[in-house]
């Protein structure tokens, strides 16, 4: 008898906070200079995940072989990248640009092999082979999303250029799961074998892309600009491919059996909030100057999933048993 088990796991998180900001300023004077707050984050998480497994039997009598290959990898990047104005009595300046940008990338790659292979000479031959591959990957959660924003928030500004926010999301998880699984069985009077393979991969995004005044506080600071444009802008990409694939091969001389099963699953997530937004101001001031707002989302999933199942057995007797699902589900409001 042979029993071999192959394991593989991986986790790695990133939660960072970046900031750019000036808060609790009573007064700032740059007569005609800028003032430019850039807060920028660029985290990659790359994760290999492989697990392999081989198991061998051979004997004059009966061969037992079992093998089982796991792989799993789970993979979160959150936090907050923020460039900001808080509780600034008056600041005056010439330009003013408030810039967050944060453009994260999960990459993912989970591989599961295993073979069982068993022969007996004068009895029979049992071979067992089980693959399975789980993948989990977040940008962000649904209790604590991963923020990007620029904001004014209870201040005033005079400027005599422009008064700029902007606000950047780019997401991106790639992942790429898959499982094999090979049994072979064969002895004299009857032979077992059997392959079963399963794929879990599971994606998701929660942000908050947002660029917005907000003087709730304090609602008689104004704000004063030859023009004011507040953007908030998220590019969300979600890519995975699940594939599982089982094979058995039994053959005996009087009877045999084989039984084959794979399964792939992927599951994919995109939520996010986009605003850019004036909330609570008494007073804005551009004389001929242009106010533009903008908010815009593209999400981006594209699922492929696929499970293959072939069964075959040699003898007087035969037994073919094969089954095969694979299922792809996202969503993105």
């Amino acid at each position: 008898a042979s029993l071999t088990i192959g394991v593989a796991l991986a986790r790695n998180t990133i939660d960072n906070v970046t900031k750019a900001y000036i808060s609790n300023v009573s007064q700032i004077n740059t007569a005609t200079g800028k003032i430019d707050l850039d807060a920028t984050a660029e985290n990659t998480i790359t994760a290999i995940s492989f697990a392999a497994s081989i198991a061998v039997a051979l004997g004059t009598t009966g061969g037992l072989a079992l093998s089982g290959g796991g792989a799993d990898s789970n993979n979160v990047i959150n936090g907050d990248t923020l460039a900001y104005l808080d509780s600034v009595g008056i600041l005056t300046a010439g330009n003013v640009s408030l810039d967050a940008q944060n453009t994260s990338t999960i990459n993912a790659i989970v591989a599961a092999v295993a073979i069982g292979g068993a022969a007996g000479a004068s009895s029979g031959g049992l071979g067992l082979a089980i693959g399975a591959a789980l993948s989990a990957n977040d940008l962000g959660i649904s209790s604590n999303r991963l923020t990007v924003q620029s904001y004014i928030k209870n201040s005033a500004v005079n400027a005599t250029g422009d008064v700029s926010l902007s606000a950047v999301g780019g997401l991106t998880i790639d992942a790429l799961v898959a499982a094999g699984a090979v049994a072979i069985a064969g002895g004299s009077s009857g032979a077992l074998a059997g392959a079963g393979t399963g794929v879990i991969t599971t994606n998701k995004m929660y942000a908050d892309v947002s660029s917005y005044i907000d003087n709730t506080d304090d609602t008689a600071k104004a704000i004063t600009a030859s023009s004011l444009t507040l953007t908030a802008s998220n590019t969300s990409t979600i890519t995975a491919l699940a594939g599982a694939a089982s094979i058995g091969f039994s053959f005996g001389a009087k009877s045999s059996a084989s039984l084959t099963i794979g399964v792939a699953l992927a599951r994919n997530t995109i939520d996010n909030v986009t605003k850019a937004y004036i909330s609570n101001v008494s007073q804005i001031n551009t004389a001929t100057g242009k106010i533009d707002l903008n908010a815009t989302t593209d999400n981006t999933i594209t699922a492929t999933s696929f499970a293959a199942s072939v069964a075959v057995a040699l003898g007087l007797s035969r037994i073919h048993i094969l089954c095969c699902h694979r299922s792809a589900v996202f969503r993105a409001p």
